[in-house]
């Protein structure tokens, strides 16, 4: 069973409207996957280097009409992307990005809303000595 089918199935399951829709037209429930350059971003960083970066505030530089702050970069990607399908009557992410938005964005714009993070994840030229690796992450 695919990931869409199993959010399908867990729709019907959880929300009596969707099941009577089911019943009288044969349709599953609409599903989508959350995407937006944010997400790709946070992707491309990994989980161990989300848990890294604390303090992250959301704003229109990252795609989203939103001035919300999560502790890491880790919850904001949960809350970006809380499963890989979503039900879009209970996406919320979803309400608070700016339509046009599709800039690829780059680890520094996201380092520009963070209060801390590791110097391992600035480019190489920014760090304080940009021969050493970084600090080591802990």
């Amino acid at each position: 069973m695919s990931a869409k089918h199993s959010e399908q199935m867990r729709i019907l399951a959880r929300n009596p409207r969707a099941q009577m829709l089911f019943q009288a037209t044969g349709r599953f429930p609409d599903v989508e996957q959350p995407q937006s350059p944010l997400i790709d971003l946070l992707e491309r960083i990994g989980p161990r280097g989300r848990r890294l970066i604390i303090g992250v505030t959301l704003s229109p530089a990252l795609g989203y009409q939103c001035g919300q702050l999560f502790p890491t970069a880790e919850a904001l990607y949960k809350w970006l992307k809380p499963s890989e399908w979503v039900d879009p009557s209970r996406y919320v992410a979803k309400s608070f990005k700016l339509a046009g938005f599709s800039r690829r964005l780059e680890t520094s714009d996201l380092l520009a809303v963070a209060a801390t993070y590791p110097e391992s994840l600035l480019p190489r030229e920014k760090r304080a000595d940009p021969d050493e690796p970084g600090p080591a992450p802990g």
